[in-house]
């Protein structure tokens, strides 16, 4: 819903508030006028409770998650107001209002429960609905079978029927009974409402826990006092009772009405705050907007990408072709599995939904639902303690998924509205996640790739090696039998034999040397930066701490260091610091490397040259200044 269609819509609903309340206003006054006559200044906190019951019912029932407990606080409101027709004390007015008020705690407690959503929270607050209903009503309705009206302070002559009337002994101890079941009802509530409080957070804990603890107590001293009441019951006692109960109810209301009222606002400039703090849409900064907007601090946008399964199946067949040429077979001979169409698995069918993170990183999500299910209220999925809803476009097109508290559920509303203003944001980031998902995948291939060819070079390099190694073997046994050999043409024989042999190793060795074209394939990486270090034109202190790391990320992050090292001036400052560990992280292990320098000008083009090293296989680079001078950070992925 777009800003202005949001802001109509709340003129619309406070005009019907308005005239909704003075309608209400009229009929609760003309419902109690019997005693508001005599009582005018207790009218206004009970005629207030109805009014504020009516509203917070229509801010509820505006939006179709909430829409039942709208529906149920506005029951509520009319029979608070249908209950005093009983102070007219004839004909069936003091019968239905009676009933009235049994169905106005049932149906406000119920509401209170169901807030802000249209569903029971859990199997204990379905029992509660279910006994309350049996309790109040089937109570009110046994306490009228088998008593006279006067048992119940009204006159003997108004309709009440009565078929199972019973003496007034038997009438005291069926009373006592259905007090008791009474005061079970609030306590219960009450015990609820702790629950409640325990698991809400946000504004439900401070305001929402405290209304409904509130309400609670209020039932529960009407129906601790009902005994006393029933005592010696009368007409001006019994309309006094429910008078004292609505003044004293009023501020449990009230404070619900203001909750709506501001939850009502925050939907409604959902869209400004959005934009004001999105601004130029990025991955990062959407998340962040979303998460101020919905308090939910471990919010998380996970972008849908389409290009995945044809990277994979590209990969497969690259993997697949290398194998064919070891084994020299023709790979043209039958259809690569890279001709399918686009975005459908190996058996034709549509591949899988891929999500990213904010880093381009593929994470393993929950299926999102068909988009049928889209505005039922039951989209989504809980796992892992997460409720994961997916974003669609206006063409129903998923684009993204968002991780959420669980507890949004029940706030359905402002999820929808902030999803909805935020719809255009993700799609636009999600064209930035989708080129950093590519970047992701580039260094990932070329990481593979880069270590297969290391691992082909050391497998062809110990091979030469070895043969190197028999030559050598073969010139020294030579040259022992030449030594051993009395015959000058035989001795000169196996001299040029060995002669040859020797010249072989040689050959060999220099092959073999050439296939390690940097210094970190002949002495590791902490011997080539010890034996780089000793080239600067400026001291160094050097620690390196490497474990578990591939020889493609250690070549990479040592032609990155030499070449940010290559380019500081020369020796004008303290010396250079230089640190190379390893580092576990949650998408797999990194080689750091970092360069730090006295002099905070120091550093200059030889950084921006090892980026490229380090970005090629999926690292980055970042430079910041600190106490100890400028540092430059190299992150390289090697897991």
């Amino acid at each position: 819903m777009s800003v202005g269609s949001e802001r109509s819509a709340t003129t619309r609903l406070l005009l019907v508030a308005v005239v909704t309340a003075l309608v209400v206003t009229t009929g609760t006054v003309a419902a109690g006028w019997r005693y508001w006559a005599g009582h005018p200044l207790i009218a206004v906190p009970n005629v207030g409770l109805v009014v504020v019951l009516t509203g917070a019912a229509l801010l509820l029932r505006a939006h179709p998650s909430s829409r039942r407990c709208g529906t149920l606080l506005a029951a509520a409101a009319v029979s608070s107001a249908v209950t005093w027709l009983l102070s007219y004390d004839t004909g069936v007015f003091p019968l239905v209002g009676s009933f009235a008020q049994s169905m106005f705690w049932l149906t406000y407690g119920w509401g209170l429960l169901l807030y802000p959503g249209n569903a029971l929270r859990g199997r204990a607050d379905r029992w509660w609905v279910g006994a309350s209903a049996a309790i109040l009503l089937l109570g009110q309705g046994l306490t009228v079978l088998v008593s006279r009206p006067a048992w119940n302070g009204f006159s003997p002559d108004v309709l009440w029927p009565a078929p199972l009337l019973l003496d007034h002994t038997a009438f005291r101890t069926v009373l006592d009974v259905v007090t008791v079941l009474y005061v079970a009802v609030p306590v219960a509530f009450i015990l609820l409402a702790l629950v409640r409080i325990r698991a809400a957070r946000g504004l439900d804990r401070v305001v929402v826990g405290p209304i409904l603890v509130s309400a609670g107590v209020t039932a529960l001293v009407a129906a601790a006092t009902y005994p006393s009441l029933m005592a010696d019951p009368s007409l001006a006692r019994l309309a006094d009772s429910v008078a004292l109960q609505g003044a004293v109810s009023l501020g449990a209301p009230c404070a619900l009405l203001a909750v709506c009222a501001h939850r009502h606002l925050l939907v409604a400039t959902t869209a400004d705050r959005l934009r004001a703090r999105i601004g130029s849409p990025t991955p990062r900064s959407v998340q962040a907007a979303l998460r101020a907007v919905l308090r939910d601090g471990e919010l998380r946008v996970y972008y849908r990408q389409d290009r995945q399964d044809r990277q994979d199946r590209q990969d497969r067949q690259d993997r697949q072709d290398r194998q064919d040429r070891r084994d020299r077979r023709d790979p043209r001979d039958r259809e690569p599995e890279h001709r399918r169409g686009p975005g459908q698995a190996e058996d034709g069918g549509p591949g899988p939904d891929v999500f990213v993170d904010l880093d381009g990183r593929v994470v393993d999500l929950p299926a999102p639902p068909a988009p049928g299910g889209r505005g039922t209220g039951e989209d989504g999925a809980v796992r892992a303690g997460r409720w994961y809803l997916p974003v669609w476009t206006p063409l129903g097109e998923l684009r993204a998924l968002l991780s959420l508290d669980p507890a949004l559920r029940h706030h359905r509303r402002q999820v929808d509205a902030a999803v909805a203003a935020a719809t255009a944001a993700i799609e636009c980031a999600g064209a930035q996640s989708g080129l950093r998902a590519e970047l992701v995948r580039l260094g990932d291939a070329r990481r593979r790739r880069a270590l297969l060819g290391c691992r082909e070079w050391e497998l062809v390099g110990r091979e030469l090696d070895s043969r190197a190694r028999g030559l050598a073997d073969l010139a020294a046994v030579a040259g022992d039998i030449e030594r051993s050999v009395a015959e000058p043409g035989t001795a000169r024989a196996l001299a040029e034999i060995a002669e040859g042999l020797r010249a072989a190793h040689g050959e060999l060795a220099a092959i073999t040397d050439g296939l390690r074209p940097d210094p970190v394939g002949r002495e590791g990486l902490r011997g080539a930066l010890e034996h780089l270090t000793t080239t600067l034109r400026c001291p160094s202190l050097l620690r390196v701490s490497v474990t578990h790391a591939d020889p493609a990320g250690e070549r990479a992050m040592y032609l990155a260091l030499a070449a940010t090292l290559r380019g500081l001036p020369g020796a004008d400052g303290g010396p250079v610091r230089i640190e190379v560990r390893t580092e576990a992280r949650a998408d797999g292990t990194a080689i750091v490397g970092e360069v730090t320098t006295g002099d905070g000008n120091r550093l200059g083009r030889g950084a921006h040259a090892g980026a490229d090293h380090v970005r090629a296989l999926g690292g980055s680079i970042s430079v910041h200044r600190g106490a100890d001078g400028l540092t430059t950070r190299l992150t390289v992925p090697c897991g």
